[in-house]
């Protein structure tokens, strides 16, 4: 144990920067297995423990990632197994396949010298040379002699160069995974004349600047959750016309209407097993049988309404649920001549074990050719899950690297006459690790066709309303669900919890890479109005699907591993008015680049 004096606020912050970090970086390292699961169910299948174990083990024998293995099976389930889903034993197939495969390349590969033995030796060479070095310096300073500064060219770093190898023989560039509206829309190019403006929808609900954060006690965020159940409670009571709603210890045979929060009365995902309604500061719950109900979708956090009795006082016996209210639509009149050209796509923006931002630049071909009227730009920008960012193999200081990266960026839009809106993330590893995300902090003036927002925020583009967050609230949904009998469409569901709480990020306790304020969350993380858009990207697959008279997108991200990713373009109507439509008025595609 480590005792350390803080002699002020500023020290306590910087403090909490390293151990959020630290934490976040652990939080990071997820088990193969875990990966495996993850790519398996953004294709939507979901694999046991044991079929997991399995691919994990092939990834280590055949050197694959794991979104490799799930590529290959489900190659091998319809080539050879008629779509079946995988156990431990089809996975014999995989196998067979994957050796008979690797026999291959092995058969080629002997008839030319393997250029990667050069690379290999060129590295040891340099790891050697660096050990040197560091032993000349600490000798230097065991005699106080300054050591002169010798900077390596980026040329010496193949780390740093190498361009990915998966990224550049992809095969699937330019591919349409999704696709919304009218399908007949060729160009995707600007047109003359439109006039437009961004702005924050709401000034009053807009993080706009840092806070001082790592000060909430557990009575505080006690509090904090308290005023979410009371405002969701007040929208349940409205929506249902009730007067109010009873209490769910007391004894009850009729049926009636309470209300509360879902929590889990163990450690570990939560399962029907182990439900409990929560209503009130105290944290006394009381386990909440679900066993009646056809369907349910729960999540820890979620405030509901549940119709159902109590006749031992000691478990609410539930017939009927509400899993929240949805907000009212915006009273905006969307306006304007002309249709609106708009491209969107989330970082990291560069591969994994590289910063040379090859889709960025492929993307930047994109926006040349289409020159859209406005580009949204989702961080991170510099991912804290960059393999040279956790193996601490960069030379510069981390905000070095990120302010050049968006110079560029802004010089390539100012170029192209594109205006540019930036939206901070906490995964950018030289900025807040903390959620809301104040904007990112520019140390130099910005051109008038840049704007810079918070995560979340809520944005106005002259009467359409834009939901934006880069956070991964999907995907932390989705691990923690527990459903039944509910439709088969996983990926709105989710998205329409978030509508039905009326909160960015209604998951409590959130995921471990997650450093949640609650406070800041009540002020500028409300979906006080359902928007016309709400773009939620995430590693699960890419969508966009209307939810509910609401636009949902999830543009993926533009570099997922080693691997493409995708990114967004839509076609907004501007000039319809109050008889603007998301059906009718919008059209949009997720874009492979």
């Amino acid at each position: 144990v480590v005792y350390v004096y803080i002699h002020s606020q500023d020290q306590l912050q910087l403090a909490y920067l390293h151990w959020a970090r630290l934490v976040r970086h652990k939080s990071l390292r997820k088990t193969m297995e875990e990966s495996v699961i993850s790519e398996f169910e953004a294709v939507g299948i979901a694999v046991n423990d044991e079929v997991a174990s399995k691919c994990a083990e092939l990834c280590k024998i055949y050197k694959l990632s794991e979104e490799d293995v799930v590529a290959h099976w489900v190659n091998v389930s319809i080539s050879k197994l008629g779509g079946v889903e995988p156990t431990v034993s089809n996975l014999r197939v995989l196998e067979e396949a994957l050796t008979s495969e690797q026999q291959k390349k092995a058969n080629v590969n002997s008839k030319h010298a393997s250029p990667q033995v050069d690379d290999i030796l060129y590295q040891r060479k340099l790891a050697n040379e660096e050990k040197e070095e560091a032993e000349e310096e600490d000798l230097l300073n065991t005699y106080g002699t300054p050591r002169s500064s010798k900077v390596r060219p980026p040329s010496s770093f193949p780390f740093f160069i190498n361009p990915s190898q998966k990224y550049s023989s992809r095969s699937n560039a330019g591919d349409v995974i999704a696709v919304f509206g009218d399908e007949s829309v060729q160009e995707w190019k600007r047109t003359d004349g439109v006039s437009f403006t961004i702005k924050l929808f709401s000034d009053e609900e807009a993080l706009k600047e840092p806070f001082m954060y790592m000060r909430q006690s557990a009575a505080d965020k006690a509090i904090e959750l308290e005023c979410r159940l009371d405002a969701m409670v007040k929208a349940l009571q409205d929506h249902l016309h009730v007067d109010g709603f009873h209490n769910i210890h007391l004894n009850r045979d009729e049926e009636a209407w309470m209300a509360g929060k879902i929590r889990s009365d163990m450690d570990g995902k939560l399962n029907k097993e182990s439900l409990v309604l929560e209503d009130g500061i105290d944290g006394l719950g009381i386990p909440l049988d679900v066993s009646e109900l056809n369907e349910y979708s729960l999540f820890p956090g979620q405030s509901v309404a549940v119709k159902g009795t109590n006749p031992t006082g000691v478990r609410v016996i539930a017939k009927e649920i509400q899993l929240g209210v949805l907000p009212p639509l915006p009273q905006t009149e969307v306006h304007g001549p002309g249709l609106l050209e708009v491209v969107i796509a989330a970082g990291p923006f560069s591969v994994e074990e590289n910063l040379l931002n090859e889709p960025w630049q492929d993307l930047v071909n994109y926006l040349r050719e289409a020159k859209p009227h406005i580009l949204f730009l989702l961080g991170p920008f510099l991912d804290a899950q960059n393999a040279l960012v956790v193996k601490g193999n960069l030379k510069e200081p981390y905000e070095v690297i990120f302010t050049r990266f968006v110079e560029a960026i802004i010089q390539t839009t100012s170029e192209l006459d594109i205006e540019l809106a930036i939206i901070a993330s906490s995964m950018d590893v030289h900025h807040h690790p903390i959620f809301p995300t104040p904007p990112y902090s520019l140390k130099f003036p910005l051109p008038k066709n840049v704007h810079i927002f918070s995560d979340p925020c809520m944005l106005d583009i002259n009467g359409f309303i834009m939901g934006v967050t880069s956070i991964d609230v999907l995907f932390h949904l989705g691990k923690e669900e527990v459903v039944n009998g509910m439709s088969s469409d996983r990926l709105s569901r989710l998205a329409r919890h978030l509508l039905l709480q009326q909160n960015f990020y209604p998951l409590f306790p959130p995921s471990e890479e997650v450093n949640l304020e609650l406070d800041q969350l009540r002020m500028y993380g409300g979906l006080h109005v359902r928007p016309h858009l709400l773009v939620l990207p995430s590693q699960l697959k890419g969508f966009i699907k209307e939810v509910d008279g609401c636009c949902i997108l999830n543009p993926e991200r533009l570099a997922k591993k080693s691997a493409g990713g995708c990114f967004a373009r839509l076609e907004i109507d501007l000039s319809q008015g109050n008889d603007f439509t998301i059906l009718k008025h919008l059209q949009g595609q997720v874009k492979k680049i």
